[in-house]
This record gives structure tokens, C-alpha cells and sequence, in this order.
């Protein structure tokens, strides 16, 4: 599902007029609303289907059309964000969507699990993407209303340009250095 948000999203930035590319967000963001709040259904066995396929399509039937949305936002955002803004980059909106990715995930497994029933998650998450569309209503808004001609030139300099080359080249090293040293620590200590 993450990979068909980020094909969402990118066909959907090719459309030039930002405004229509906020509308059939928001209508997706809308559409997506009408499945939730979305409980797994109580699975039974069937001896007709293969049970991975059994799952897989009830993810996609009460969970798919939810994250296909939420996947492609991030790229949509950094999208309208460079089209208001041409000269600043909008990768640290990335590094603010991995760290809510990382933090919801932590959240959802350490106390949410734990606390709240099936139904109350369903309802929670139901309140949560209503507060996402009224979120991504306001982006959209501001975007369409702040965008930049589309001859804006990007006046980044040539040294500018050999420091972000560096940049992209340095930054994921770094995290897999600091990936391999963490795991190497981690399977040292058994």
C-alpha cells in the first residue's frame, strides 16, 4: 500500500494546477474517512482461499484506501511546499514524517495495545484522520494560496549545490554506520 500512496502521489503531482491536486486529495482524504473507524472483522477460516490471501484482503478491504491516502502525504506536502517555497528544501518534512511514523508505531505497540479495546483504537484513529483532513485542508489551502509562478528559478549556488551533494551523500552513511554499530553492540551482548 505504501509503495501504490507513493505512485498516488506522484501521479497526482504531475497535475500543474496545485489546487486541483489539494481537491483530489481531499476527496481521497474524504472517501477514505467513509471506511473508518475500521476493526478487523472476526476471521474464520476459509477452506477456499489461502489464508495469506484471506488476510491480505481484508487489510486492504477495511485499512487499504486510509493509507494509501496517508502514504502518499508526505510526498504531496514536500510537493506543495517546494512550489510555494522554491528555494528551501523540504526534506526535514520527511525527517518530521519518519519520527511521527516512528513515534505512532511505538505508541500504538507500547500503550495504545495495551490500554485501549479494538473498538476504542477504530474510533481514536477515526478522530485522528479527521484531525489529518482538516490538517491537510489547511496545507492544501495555504499552498494553493502561497505558490510561487511556475518560472520561480531555485537561485541555489554552485557551492550550494556541491554541499547538498555532499549532504546526501554523507547523512545516509551515517545512519547506517550508526545501524550496523547499534546491531553489532546489540548481538555482542548474547
Amino acid at each position: 500500500v505504501t509503495l501504490a500512496g507513493y505512485a498516488y502521489a506522484h501521479l497526482l503531482g504531475r497535475v500543474r494546477r496545485l489546487e486541483l491536486q489539494v481537491a483530489v486529495h481531499l476527496l481521497m482524504s474524504i472517501g477514505a474517512a467513509f471506511s473508518l473507524p475500521f476493526t478487523a472483522p472476526d476471521i474464520t477460516v476459509s477452506e477456499t482461499l489461502d489464508p495469506a490471501l484471506e488476510v491480505l484482503q481484508i487489510l486492504l478491504t477495511t485499512a487499504g484506501l486510509p493509507c494509501l491516502v496517508l502514504a502518499g502525504t508526505s510526498t504531496l506536502t514536500q510537493l506543495w511546499w517546494v512550489r510555494c517555497r522554491p528555494t528551501r528544501t523540504p526534506y526535514r518534512l520527511y525527517a518530521a514524517s519518519n519520527a511521527g511514523s516512528l513515534l505512532g508505531l511505538l505508541l500504538s505497540t507500547l500503550v495504545f495495545d495495551s490500554v485501549l479495546s479494538r473498538i476504542d483504537q477504530g474510533r481514536y484513529w477515526a478522530a485522528c484522520f479527521a484531525l489529518y483532513g482538516m490538517a491537510m485542508l489547511a496545507a492544501g489551502t495555504l499552498a494553493a494560496l502561497g505558490q510561487q509562478p511556475a518560472g520561480a528559478a531555485n537561485a541555489e549556488s554552485a557551492d550550494d549545490k556541491r554541499a547538498s551533494r555532499w549532504l546526501w551523500l554523507v547523512l545516509p552513511f551515517c545512519g547506517s554506520v550508526l545501524l550496523l554499530g547499534f546491531t553489532a553492540r546489540l548481538t555482542s551482548q548474547f
